[in-house]
């Protein structure tokens, strides 16, 4: 299911790249999908460190499955960040081209666990939710936290491509912001086994530190436009020299 997202999402940002930003483009996507694998797993490994520290075999073996989703994010933005360094391209324009890559993984994984019975909702009556896998492959009709975290993906980034053109990164952070604040929605009705931190479960932990990120860079970006703006428009008085 991963591997399925992976080739929709980056045949879909190179198709709506410009021809000469293709080929950066799809690199940029296959460089940020390894740095996403080694975060995922790093952060899968740290949350289960009482499991690893005792099984420390299964650390490489992906096979077995365990990605945690804010690391993944976390570790596919670094690399994107050093490689678009490494080709003197600006992070924002590869961010904002990379978006539909995002937005077809983060749908890929929804729906891979709601295939095997991981990150389920509560038990709700028929009418309100759809059958689902849980604990022990006992199949029981539940809110479809699975479908709508996909949904959300998904019509997050219809609502990006619907606001038009902006400046390179504010699309990419607008989504990501967008995106997190659902999932920070989401994650106060799942079910499954997940961290609990000072009362909150760990995916709602994460998906805040993911909002403030995405709204900080936001903030930052109309900080720096506004000063060049206002710089623009009242230039300082060059002083004489003697």
């Amino acid at each position: 299911m991963m591997g399925l997202g992976a080739a929709a999402g980056l045949a879909w940002s190179a198709w709506r790249s410009p021809a000469r930003l293709a080929r950066p483009v799809l690199d940029a996507g296959l460089a940020s999908l390894v740095g996403g694998i080694l975060g995922g797993r790093a952060g899968e490994v740290l949350l289960n460190w009482a499991y690893f520290r005792l099984h420390p075999g299964e650390v490489l073996q992906l096979q077995l499955g365990g990605l945690e989703w804010s690391g993944a994010l976390l570790g596919a933005l670094l690399v994107l960040g050093l490689y678009a360094a490494w080709i003197h391209q600006p992070f924002g324009l590869l961010a904002d081209r990379l978006l539909p890559l995002l937005a077809c993984c983060t749908t890929a994984a929804w729906l891979g666990c709601w295939s095997v019975g991981c990150a389920y909702g509560y038990n709700v009556p028929a009418p309100w939710g759809l059958p689902a896998l849980g604990e022990g492959g006992l199949r029981t009709t539940r809110f479809p936290l699975q479908l709508t975290g996909a949904l959300l993906a998904l019509l997050t980034i219809w609502v990006v491509q619907k606001l038009g053109r902006r400046t390179a990164g504010e699309s990419f952070w607008i989504g990501l912001a967008v995106y997190a604040a659902g999932w920070l929605a989401l994650s106060f009705l799942r079910a499954s086994p997940v961290l609990i931190l000072a009362r909150l479960p760990w995916d709602a932990w994460a998906a805040l530190f993911i909002l403030l990120l995405a709204t900080g860079m936001l903030l930052a970006r109309f900080l720096r436009l506004h000063f060049e703006e206002r710089h623009k428009n009242h230039p300082e008085t060059p002083t004489l020299s003697t």
